[in-house]
């Protein structure tokens, strides 16, 4: 790693930077000449008054602080020791990031193979799975209150039945007995009909 890097990590951490508002504009163009070799001093000088003139929604203004931001991460996130290995390897910033996202694909993967080794779900197919177990479970609640409703109609139709089965039987039985001694249907009394 070159010195000027080493200068840079050092100061970023010395100082506790945590976000380009943080460094100076001076030490932004310096951090962007050690990240991008092609950027010379003439154009660092150049691109320091219109960097100064740019406003926090510019595209311009944007990308050069997502690379410091990015720059900052990396220096916190790696420690020197890997900083200094990543930076060796790859010699480019644009390399660097294309690790990170390598990187950052691969723990991604690693996830998706924990959750289907630990048989974790995601929340929204939790979700759709108990919804539809609740849709199941609303159709067969009506189902079984229809199946409820016609049982006590079949259960009451049956009482009737039984009911007049039951009044024609006491008539057929009433005239049998008046018919065998030979009675009128005041001489005879009706007991009352048990409760």
């Amino acid at each position: 790693m070159s010195q000027e890097l080493s200068n840079l990590v050092e100061m970023i951490k010395d100082r506790n930077v945590q976000l380009p508002e943080d460094l100076a504009t001076i030490q932004i163009w310096d951090i962007l000449q050690v990240l991008i070799p092609k950027l010379t001093k003439a154009k660092v000088k150049t691109q320091k008054k219109n960097y100064a003139k740019l406003n926090s929604e510019n595209m311009l203004y944007m990308c050069i602080e997502t690379i410091i931001r990015m720059f900052i991460f990396i220096v916190y996130d790696d420690g020197r020791e890997e900083l200094d290995n990543q930076i060796l390897k790859t010699r480019t910033f644009k390399h660097l990031i294309k690790n990170r996202i390598e990187e950052c694909e691969d723990l991604e993967k690693e996830i998706e193979k924990i959750k289907e080794e630990k048989g974790m779900v995601d929340e929204k197919y939790h979700d759709e799975v108990v919804r539809e177990q609740n849709k199941e479970i609303k159709r067969l609640t009506q189902e079984n209150e229809r199946n409820s409703d016609r049982l006590k109609e079949k259960e009451q139709l049956y009482k009737d039945k039984m009911e007049i089965q039951e009044q024609r039987l006491r008539e057929k039985l009433e005239i049998e007995f008046m018919c065998k001694y030979n009675l009128t249907k005041s001489d005879i009394h009706t007991p009352p009909e048990p409760s």
